[in-house]
């Protein structure tokens, strides 16, 4: 069984996460260049061109993981060291990139003898806790629906995507929300 697969922008290539049951994780490592070129293109096609290097490989086990806080005394923990998302849709980026933007944003509505205070980290702590909880909650579900072979669900996604690739305004609220969270 394979999951997902996320081709990422990095420096002047992608780097590639592909999901798969350990077993099969082990298996892929094992597989030479030209064997690792051909599943690509058969699980891409076409549509992203045509892959001609691959790079190294390593395997990691996934696993949603979250800090219980994050906030500690004069410290702000962001992005993966606040939570660990599966590597799908970019949310782990996107959600780093958002508590970025809050904290920075309780600095600039702080005084300079309150950074670091309770009171400025509570603020910090509310103002993700929606969007934290919505983002950790979507990727884990989306990992959980994307990686279950029951006939039933598989037909339901299918149409779910089909539905929302038929329905623009839909779209565009989806993209948003993985862009902007909760505030999308």
């Amino acid at each position: 069984m394979q999951g997902p697969l996320a081709l990422l922008p990095f420096r002047d290539g992608y780097e590639l996460v592909w999901t798969a049951a350990h077993e099969m994780a082990q298996e892929m490592l094992h597989w030479n260049d030209a064997a690792f070129l051909v599943q690509l293109h058969q699980h891409f096609g076409d549509r992203v061109g045509e892959f001609l290097t691959i790079g190294k490989r390593a395997c990691f086990p996934l696993r949603l993981k979250r800090a219980p806080e994050i906030t500690l005394p004069h410290t702000v923990l962001i992005g993966n060291a606040a939570q660990t998302l599966h590597p799908v849709a970019g949310q782990g980026f996107n959600m780093g990139l958002r508590d970025a933007w809050e904290l920075a944003q309780e600095i600039l509505n702080c005084k300079p003898e309150a950074l670091g205070s309770d009171a400025m980290l509570t603020s910090y702590r509310k103002q993700r806790q929606l969007d934290r909880n919505a983002g950790i909650h979507f990727t884990d579900g989306l990992v959980r629906l994307f990686s279950n072979d029951l006939l039933l669900l598989k037909s339901g996604r299918a149409a779910a995507l089909t539905v929302l690739d038929c329905l623009p305004g839909a779209k565009k609220f989806v993209a948003r929300r993985m862009m902007f969270g909760t505030n999308g």
